[in-house]
C-alpha cells in the first residue's frame, strides 16, 4: 500500500490519515519536497472499458483531482498509446 510506503520513507512527517491525497499534502507541507508522478499506461481504463463512460469519467476526475493545481506535484509524466485530447 502506498500510504504505508510513505510513512516508512517519511518517518519525520506527521500524517493526518485521512486519505492518500492528504498524505501527499502532509509530506509536502512538512518537508517542502514536491512529488513526481510517473503513470505508465494511463489510458488502460479506456482500453479495458471502452464503452463504460461512467468508469472513464470517474478515472479522469480522479486524475484531475489528484494532479491538477496541487502544490505537492512537481511533475506528472503519463504514458499511454491513446492521445489525451480524444477524451472529455
Amino acid at each position: 500500500m502506498i500510504a504505508m510506503e510513505l510513512k516508512k520513507e517519511w518517518r519525520g512527517v506527521e500524517f493526518s490519515d485521512i486519505d492518500f491525497m492528504s498524505y501527499l499534502e502532509d509530506a509536502f507541507t512538512q518537508t517542502g519536497i514536491p512529488f513526481v508522478f510517473i503513470i505508465d499506461e494511463w489510458d488502460c481504463v479506456f482500453r479495458v472499458f471502452p464503452r463504460d463512460t461512467s468508469v472513464q469519467t470517474q478515472y479522469l476526475d480522479y486524475l484531475r483531482f489528484l494532479l491538477k493545481d496541487q502544490s505537492y506535484v512537481a511533475l506528472a509524466y503519463m504514458t499511454g498509446i491513446l492521445p489525451i485530447k480524444n477524451f472529455p
